[in-house]
């Protein structure tokens, strides 16, 4: 199921969730709520960015270049029990 985002109606006041935005989980046919959960304003749906991961990005996402960048650190088996840092 696609997970969508619904914000609170430009022009109307709404709590900070709505405000924000929150998502929603439901069928491409179903209909979306209405009203926020938490304070009852109307929201509509919002267009988001799709999180799509193809095998070319997750190979960059774990490049020793790309978590060396983000500050962590590989650990390589040399054999017989022994890890060296990277």
């Amino acid at each position: 199921m696609p997970t969508y985002v619904y914000a609170c109606v430009e022009g109307t006041r709404g709590c900070p969730v709505c405000l924000a935005g929150f998502d929603a989980l439901h069928g491409m046919n179903e209909p979306g709520p209405a009203a926020c959960p938490r304070c009852g304003g109307r929201v509509e749906r919002r267009i988001s960015a799709a999180g799509l991961v193809t095998k070319h990005n997750e190979r960059a996402m774990l490049s020793e270049a790309n978590l060396k960048r983000h500050g962590f650190t590989t650990l390589r088996n040399e054999g017989g029990g022994r890890l060296r840092v990277t």
